[in-house]
């Protein structure tokens, strides 16, 4: 029996705005967290159509488009906290209806690739083995459901294991994961990747692993989280 499986048992569950028991958070409290500006860069807060990358930061950037769901709201703060070191898992549903909202507006204004895939940004295996999940991964497979696209997990991998980015200046961050990411052999590569983390601050991760990608060979690069710290 999972750990988490333990805890719902001991601890019943309950929003996390409103203490309602029997849900990770309720649909009441999801509609009341505050969505991305809608309108301004991600990186830089400059004026941009969809609230997508500007032109100055694409080009600076392995991404093609960058997308969030929410700011660092108190209530997601502690969502992702509880996903990822509590392993309560079930809040990746609630998280995964605010990455679709946002996934689906994008894919209203774009004109994309038929063959597109959810790529979750791979843990290092020890790290994967120890937590006993990769939240990333959990989120993708919610979305996957949400979106009816195909996730493809085992496309990337964390070749070894790297500091915490927390308290990392953006040049440190990309330092940290200079090579970190491979494509695995034999894998049939997306013409385009949603490629999906919990949530960025600089964006170091998601843009070491686009490297990665962009040359293995897929043409359109999407990073998405769930929120912008």
């Amino acid at each position: 029996m999972s750990i988490s499986l333990i805890l719902s048992g001991l601890f019943p569950l309950t929003c996390l705005g409103c203490g309602r028991e029997g849900v990770t958070l309720c649909s009441e409290c999801l509609a009341r967290i505050p969505r991305e500006a809608a309108g301004d860069c991600p990186r830089c807060d400059a004026v941009s159509p969809y609230g997508d990358l500007c032109t100055s930061c694409q080009r600076q950037s392995s991404l093609d488009h960058l997308l969030y769901g929410t700011l660092y709201h108190p209530v997601i703060r502690e969502a992702l906290h509880r996903l990822k070191y509590e392993g309560a898992t079930a809040l990746a549903k609630p998280l995964a209806t605010i990455l679709a909202a946002r996934l689906r507006v994008f894919l209203e204004t774009h004109s994309l690739d038929d063959e597109i895939a959810i790529v979750p940004v791979p843990l290092f295996w020890w790290r994967e083995k120890e937590r006993g999940f990769n939240q990333a991964l959990v989120l993708a497979r919610a979305l996957g459901e949400r979106v009816h696209l195909p996730v493809v997990s085992e496309l990337l991998k964390k070749e070894r294991a790297t500091t915490t980015q927390t308290k990392l200046t953006r040049k440190e961050r990309l330092a940290n994961l200079a090579d970190v990411f491979s494509v695995r052999s034999g894998m049939t590569v997306p013409a385009t990747v949603i490629l999906l983390d919990d949530i960025f601050t600089t964006a170091a991760t998601l843009t070491a692993a686009a490297r990665t990608l962009r040359h293995a060979g897929v043409k359109t690069i999407i990073g998405l989280t769930v929120a912008k710290g």
